[in-house]
């Protein structure tokens, strides 16, 4: 997803989300607090235990949830010295943990075990089988924003998911809802929507729809609060 302001959501009410902080940087989509504090050559505690961000953590129920336009403080770099020999060349390794990302695949409410699967991200792919109870679980980069999930199934048919990571917007923000749907299967396009429709288009509606029979929530093809709770319910962050 490239730069820019994310489409919001008045749902039934409900505040919806605006960019909140005072920080010196400025969040563009697909950045978060894993990606940022990374970028700082930090941990992400680090940046969540400053003062300045107070207020966005209490707004942001989720370190991967930021929206565009929320301000953050980053720390300021510092310095470390380490001996070594002059005129000699050393190797220095950064650390970083990664982001665990976490998937558990059902068909038709039951597990799928010992399914082979492919995990696309930058120049890596990642061949491995779900466990017995459907799940997969993975180490990524603090700065991934988005993964390719390849399930290969009898005969070799493929399935493919898209599914966004670190550029999730928060839950009671348009394009947030069209990110979980999406990577939930329930396909509805673009999370910024169609050009020139500011509102829940007719694919999010339909994909609205089909999650709510699902759940078997009330039919209301839109996203009001119970839709929103059973979406953060199943999807998680």
């Amino acid at each position: 997803m490239g730069n820019g302001s994310s489409t919001q959501l008045n749902i039934k009410g409900d505040a919806v989300a605006e960019p909140v902080g005072n920080g010196d940087h400025e969040v563009k989509q697909g950045e978060c607090i894993y990606s940022l504090a990374y970028s700082a050559g930090c941990r992400p505690q680090k940046v969540l235990n400053l003062a300045d961000n107070k207020d966005l953590v209490t707004a942001r129920q989720y370190p991967d949830t930021l929206l565009p336009g929320d301000r953050v403080t980053l720390p300021k770099p510092q310095t470390r010295s380490e001996q070594g020999q002059s005129e000699a060349l050393h190797s220095f390794e950064r650390k970083d943990a990664g982001i665990s990302l976490n998937i558990r695949l059902l068909w038709a409410d039951n597990p799928r075990p010992n399914v082979d699967y492919e995990l696309v991200f930058r120049d890596q792919t990642l061949k491995k089988k779900t466990n017995q109870n459907g799940e997969l679980k993975e180490l990524i980069p603090p700065d991934v924003e988005s993964v390719i999930l390849r399930l290969v199934g009898i005969q070799g048919h493929i399935e493919e998911y898209p599914i966004w990571i670190g550029g999730l917007d928060p839950f009671d923000s348009l394009s947030g809802v069209r990110q979980r749907l999406n990577n939930l299967g329930y396909g509805c396009g673009d999370p910024k929507g169609v050009p020139g429709d500011p509102e829940v288009d007719e694919a999010t509606r339909y994909a609205l729809l089909d999650f709510q029979k699902y759940m078997n929530l009330p039919l209301t093809n839109t996203a009001d609060t119970a839709t929103i709770k059973a979406l953060e319910s199943v999807h998680g962050s």
